[in-house]
């Protein structure tokens, strides 16, 4: 199937996923499946728990609405991989990721590398993929580069906490 990812290059907390349809046309994925990974080659579904069937997230009803679809628990994974199973038109869709990247910072007189406030959501590299045309696959193929930051951009903003977490917030 067709899917897009965004590789956010080091394991990262994710709590979540918002959805919107395309921009300028009447076109929306209405469901989906979560894929998540460690590497960006092994890729294992979104349960609300251990063992259960993938869960199949509702999506969007039209274009414009955002859709929120917080997971029943966080998930650590270095990228995500939206699967969509049914939609509206044609597959369209924007999205945000929710959850927060840390950083951590050496104390004084100490050596690291980490810099506090260094992770932007919507940053993380994106790609998709889809079968070869008239070849039925499961597997995407990859672009060679995505370009960073085409998610729908926060509504509410970014809060950054003093233990250097960077977290993309909706209510």
């Amino acid at each position: 199937g067709q899917w897009i990812q965004v590789d956010f290059e080091e394991p990262t907390l994710i709590s979540g996923v918002v959805t919107q349809g395309r921009e300028d046309q009447p076109q929306w994925v209405q469901s989906f499946i979560v894929l998540i990974s460690e590497d960006g080659v092994n890729f294992t579904p979104y349960t609300d728990n251990p063992g259960e069937p993938p869960k199949i997230f509702p999506g969007n009803t039209d274009q414009n609405t955002l859709v929120k679809n917080p997971f029943n628990r966080n998930i650590i994974a270095q990228v995500i991989r939206i699967q969509p199973v049914t939609w509206e038109d044609t597959i369209a869709i924007r999205f945000n990721v929710l959850g927060c990247a840390e950083k951590t910072t050496p104390l004084p007189g100490t050596t690291g590398t980490g810099t506090p406030g260094t992770e932007t959501p919507g940053t993380g590299k994106p790609t998709t993929g889809q079968p070869p045309s008239g070849t039925p696959s499961t597997e995407g193929t990859r672009p060679t580069e995505g370009t960073p930051g085409t998610g729908t951009p926060p509504t509410e903003g970014t809060t950054e906490s003093s233990t250097s977490k960077k977290c993309l917030i909706y209510s």
